[in-house]
């Protein structure tokens, strides 16, 4: 592992190939390009219905966790003495910060790749966001596809080293390490690119990092016990059912298109002595012709018992309720209490994500306050400082239903 982190040449575990092909395969099912499940046939007819659940899925959760703001405090570290005038300036550069970064925009972003890939990155960097004040960090979401990680034997959770690799200017491939040096004292820093013609990797410069702590923070999108990489909301199981709901969609639709319009024949009579228009007078040229229809019998309801089936299983398993989808057919206005359970399931996986999540954008905040303290407040005490998060309630606020039922 030490040698595929240092060495960008050396080939990568199969693991690590086949979970990041798992992550290309969820990205597709975001996007709506997922295989087909059924086959076009040579006259070029397509029955795929696209349904995208696995953006539905994806896009409830993220919302639930960050679709109403989140608010980032700046209070004093446990067992430091209260300082009025450093939470203040903390406090006011701490929101300059996020400001630069457009908070609510880098959260969804972050959210919804965590939620693709199962885990979310944030990256530290010390150049300015375009636009902003010199001095303030910028806050980066890295595509989680394109980081390697090196933790310890022993232990997935310490980590010593980092990767990031990506495309640059004319290189074929850029690479960016950060290792922890042999002592454990400090981070190395290290950029490497392969120009696109070809030939070796070559090193762009080696720096120390200055921060006893990583510029790449993690965290998991679902807790995966005794894994460095967390459980996604479009694990393998979530993308069958979607599969399988787009296929029983598209056999329905293939039903109707070849058999929904009933079929007309005639017997005792030539084509030539019919006028076959839809809206012309048939007259056949003998009193011995026949006419009749071929008409679908039965109808679809063992498909759609299926679907429905399917889709119950689908919501069941992801912790989405059908209701977040917009179905609330004779369900009539729901008081508060009827809404939480209603959507407790969902509510119960946001609480989780909170645990996750909100780790991260505490690490995240407090490293990024500390860079910015270091350029435009030398004197703000850094050391003595944490922060406090709060989250809204997920569900929209009505009190009028609770009140008439009192």
């Amino acid at each position: 592992m030490s040698k595929q982190l240092w060495d960008p040449g050396a080939p990568p575990g199969w693991e690590e190939l086949a979970h990041r092909s798992a992550m290309d395969r969820a990205w597709e099912a975001y996007y709506g390009r997922a295989d087909r499940p059924l086959a076009v046939d040579r006259w070029g007819h397509d029955d795929n219905v696209r349904l995208s659940f696995a953006r539905l899925i994806v896009d409830a959760g993220v919302g639930f966790l960050v679709g109403r703001g989140l608010g980032i405090e700046a209070v004093m570290a446990p067992g430091a003495a209260e300082d009025a005038a450093a939470l203040t300036e903390a406090q006011a550069l701490l929101d300059r910060v996020w400001l630069a970064n457009h908070k609510d925009l880098f959260l969804h972003r972050l959210a919804v790749a965590g939620a693709v890939c199962g885990q979310a990155f944030a990256r530290i960097s010390r150049e300015a966001p375009q636009g902003a004040e010199e001095g303030l960090p910028r806050i980066i979401a890295p595509d989680p596809r394109a980081v390697w990680v090196r933790s310890a034997a022993d232990d997935v959770e310490r980590i010593d080293g980092y990767r990031v690799c990506w495309t640059e200017g004319d290189a074929a491939r850029a690479d960016r390490a950060w290792c922890l040096d042999p002592a454990g004292a400090r981070w190395v820093e290290r950029d490497m690119e392969r120009p696109s013609g070809g030939g070796g990797w070559a090193s762009r410069s080696v720096r120390a990092w200055p921060y006893p702590w990583p510029p790449l923070v993690a965290c998991q999108n679902l807790p995966a016990p005794n894994a460095y990489w967390g459980v996604s909301d479009l694990e393998p199981d979530v993308l069958q059912l979607c599969g399988d709901l787009e296929k029983v969609m598209g056999s329905m639709a293939r039903i109707l298109r070849l058999h929904a319009f009933p079929r007309l024949w005639i017997t005792g009579a030539r084509r030539t002595d019919l006028d076959l228009e839809q809206d012309g007078i048939l007259f056949l040229p003998s009193p011995d012709c026949s006419v009749g229809s071929l008409e679908m019998r039965g109808d679809l309801s063992a498909s759609l018992s299926m679907f429905t089936r399917l889709k119950e299983a689908l919501h069941e398993i992801t912790r989405v309720p059908e209701a977040t989808g917009s179905r609330m057919d004779g369900m009539g206005r729901l008081s508060g209490s009827a809404l939480r359970i209603l959507y407790r399931p969902l509510l119960d996986k946001t609480m989780t994500k909170r645990l996750l999540y909100g780790d991260l954008v505490r690490r995240v905040s407090l490293a990024a306050l500390t860079v910015a303290a270091d350029a435009l407040a030398p004197g703000l005490p850094t050391g003595r400082l944490g922060v406090r998060l709060h989250w809204p309630d997920p569900l929209p606020e009505d009190d009028t239903p609770d009140a008439a039922t009192t």
